[in-house]
């Protein structure tokens, strides 16, 4: 018996289509880091690290596959990471990828093309609350209310749905706003 392992690097986003990929080929020993902490000095683009422990278990979570790690010890880990590293590193990723538009757009389509489940180029409100909580997840986060969700995807729909050029947009001034608020 032979069991096989993956371990990736991946920019922020395109994490889960790897993790899915080895799963669905019968991998079942994933390694992650921590916030993605790590890389590999050879990759093409600096956002490039390791896939992030909490995509991981974020892919988990979405796809009803159990887990053997502890939520309460992966959060506490996290906690102490932060304090060594005096910022979550997803925060620093995040801020990189601001200055980097054609990294952010990448990262924003992956996700929205995973969401657009009637592939018209848009989101109902539906796929897009369905996306957000994915985001959360991924980043580590609590989801948002679901008013929250209401609110932002009035704010940026057009015809009742969202495009991608609105999504963009919002992202950008959904992590500049983030990233104010942890700098403060």
């Amino acid at each position: 018996h032979i069991e096989f392992g993956a371990h990736f690097h991946a920019p922020p986003g395109s994490a889960r289509e790897k993790v899915r990929a080895a799963y669905s080929a019968g991998v079942r020993r994933l390694d992650g880091a921590l916030g993605g902490m790590g890389g590999c000095p050879y990759a093409a683009h600096a956002l490039t690290g390791n896939v992030a422990t909490e995509a991981i278990i974020a892919f988990c979570a979405a796809e009803g596959i159990p887990s053997c790690l502890d939520a309460r010890s992966l959060a506490h880990a996290e906690d102490v990471r932060v304090l060594v590293f005096s910022a979550p590193v997803r925060e620093l990723m995040l801020a990189a990828a601001l200055g980097d538009d054609k990294q952010l757009r990448r990262m924003c389509r992956t996700h929205f093309d995973e969401a657009d489940t009637s592939k018209d180029g848009t989101l109902s409100l539906e796929e897009f609350r369905a996306m957000m909580m994915d985001v959360y997840r991924e980043l580590g986060e609590a989801p948002a209310e679901d008013g929250h969700i209401q609110e932002l995807f009035t704010r940026h729909q057009t015809d009742g749905k969202i495009h991608f050029e609105d999504y963009v947009l919002g992202a950008k001034l959904g992590l500049q706003k983030r990233l104010r608020q942890y700098s403060a």
